[in-house]
């Protein structure tokens, strides 16, 4: 059979593998989907008319619903024979909790939702906690929509091994849960509109995904494509900051204090290492070629300490004189003094002179 995922297969087997070896979940995951706009070529691009997007690349996560760690995911590639495929959500529940040890409690929205599907869990020493539809088999008459249900008013069903919990949070309009974990009818206080426990511990749970997506978009490397491959590398580079932000997070909690733009100072030392030894390799060659902005960065990203003296001064030491760096463009003045740190000719507006001349920016380091 032809897989589509050809392109990519390797790439995303190992980087799903790497996320499932460097972290273990809370007791708590989330499984949802996450849409990855595209509107280019692609065998298995899907409309969902509740995205705002609508078309892309639909991918099935497992997430942490505390830490918003993805623990795996697995592209949907459409039908793969010539019939659709029977019991999907069941299936890729399934594949997604591969590997994961016992104790642990996995929350889904009713696309996945099945009883086959919550004993199937349980008998590998995991719950399910989800929403389930009302024209499903396994959900009686007496818990459906009916206009006669009181508000916020509970119902609850219990077998030896699951919980069918009903709650009207809206005039005939109910929500059912199924739950392997709660096994008590015990309902909130008056601030919570009496609802049960089952229904806020599942809204406490169900926006792992959602956060992650919201913060992979907040910042992210992805770039206008028409290959869908390259979209999907992308968006594995934007997974692995999120996980390995929650990482080192884990291990160092208060490495940045309480600062609330944490994950944006972690994104700019993380930058910062990976793209050092390659500044560090072209600083060591000749400055010859670069524009005299990039040169500029380079010292101010090295400090100067791997950059060799007669590089910096190569430029600057042919000539005589020269405009001032820091001033404005007015006219075509030029003059002979120069920064004895950084060798760039200045004016006497912007340096200052005791036996030594530094320009203001050395001034300042200093």
């Amino acid at each position: 059979m032809h897989d589509k995922m050809a392109p990519i297969r390797s790439v995303s087997e190992k980087f799903a593998r790497n996320c499932r070896e460097s972290f273990f979940p809370n007791a708590h995951l989330c499984m949802d989907e996450q849409l990855l706009p595209f509107r280019g070529r692609c065998p298995f691009r899907v409309y969902i008319k509740s995205k705002p997007h609508g078309y892309g690349i639909k991918i099935w996560t497992l997430c942490d619903s505390v830490t918003m760690y993805v623990w795996n995911f697995q592209v949907y590639c459409g039908k793969m024979g010539p019939r659709p495929e029977r019991d999907q959500g069941r299936r890729v529940v399934l594949d997604l909790v591969q590997g994961l040890g016992k104790g642990y409690g996995v929350t889904t929205d009713n696309f996945f939702t099945s009883l086959p599907l919550a004993r199937d869990l349980l008998s590998q020493g995991k719950t399910l906690t989800a929403t389930i539809r009302w024209m499903r088999k396994e959900v009686p008459s007496c818990l459906r929509p009916n206009q006669t249900d009181a508000l916020h008013s509970s119902k609850f069903l219990f077998t030896e091994d699951a919980m069918l919990a009903s709650y009207v949070p809206k005039k005939g309009r109910n929500v059912i849960l199924l739950s392997t974990q709660h096994m008590d009818d015990d309902v909130g206080d008056e601030d919570q509109d009496w609802k049960p426990h089952v229904i806020l511990e599942y809204n406490a749970c169900k926006g792992g995904v959602d956060a992650m997506d919201k913060m992979v978009r907040e910042y992210s490397c992805c770039r206008n494509t028409k290959r869908w491959p390259l979209l999907l590398f992308m968006n594995m580079l934007d997974v692995a900051v999120v996980n390995a932000f929650v990482v080192f997070m884990t291990k160092f909690p208060t490495f940045y204090g309480n600062k609330s733009h944490r994950r944006r100072l972690f994104l700019k030392d993380l930058g910062m290492q990976l793209v050092r030894p390659s500044i560090e390799r072209g600083a060591s060659g000749n400055f010859s070629g670069l524009q005299k902005n990039i040169q500029r960065c380079i010292l101010m990203v090295l400090k100067e300490e791997h950059v060799p003296k007669n590089t910096r001064n190569e430029e600057t030491s042919s000539r005589k004189r020269g405009r001032c760096g820091l001033c404005v463009p007015r006219g075509d003045r030029k003059y002979s003094t120069k920064c004895d740190h950084c060798q760039k000719f200045v004016c006497a507006e912007h340096c200052t002179s005791t036996k030594t001349y530094l320009c203001l920016e050395c001034t300042d380091q200093e």
